[in-house]
């Protein structure tokens, strides 16, 4: 039984571990080239470089929460929920296949976000303790 709760807890570790990294950088250039994201937002979005300046923001306090136990809940819940739900929103396929070598950041960052996009649910929910799936403990 504790060894199966010392595995879960490293491999929510690492799994917190993944998705700061992952968010850090992401979030930087988000801020720092918001002209690589920019293209990428569906025509109806105000302020394309504002609004990819702001996910670069949100990205950052979400990493600051990841990294704090106290925040870690619900910076994972908020990461789980963006990804669920703002890429399919805000990003246009016309978009990103438009801009594919003008924005290889923008690109990559973006084909993450969308074809591993369950995958990042899950380690936002897994890593900040929601769910232990897919460790059972032992009864």
């Amino acid at each position: 039984m504790i060894a199966q709760q010392a595995r879960v807890r490293t491999w929510q570790l690492v799994s917190r571990d993944i998705l700061i990294v992952y968010y850090a950088i992401f979030g930087a250039l988000h801020i720092l080239l918001p002209d690589v994201f920019a293209p990428l937002l569906h025509s109806g979005i105000p302020l394309p470089r504002a609004a990819s300046g702001l996910t670069g923001v949100f990205e950052l306090v979400a990493v600051v929460g990841m990294g704090c136990g106290v925040w870690r809940r619900m910076a994972g819940l908020a990461l789980a929920v963006y990804a669920a739900v703002a890429v399919p929103v805000w990003v246009d396929p016309a978009g990103l296949s438009s801009h594919v070598w003008q924005a290889w950041i923008a690109y990559v960052y973006e084909w993450l976000q969308v074809d591993l996009r369950l995958i990042l649910i899950w380690m936002a929910m897994f890593a900040s303790t929601f769910i232990a799936f897919p460790f059972r403990s032992a009864r």
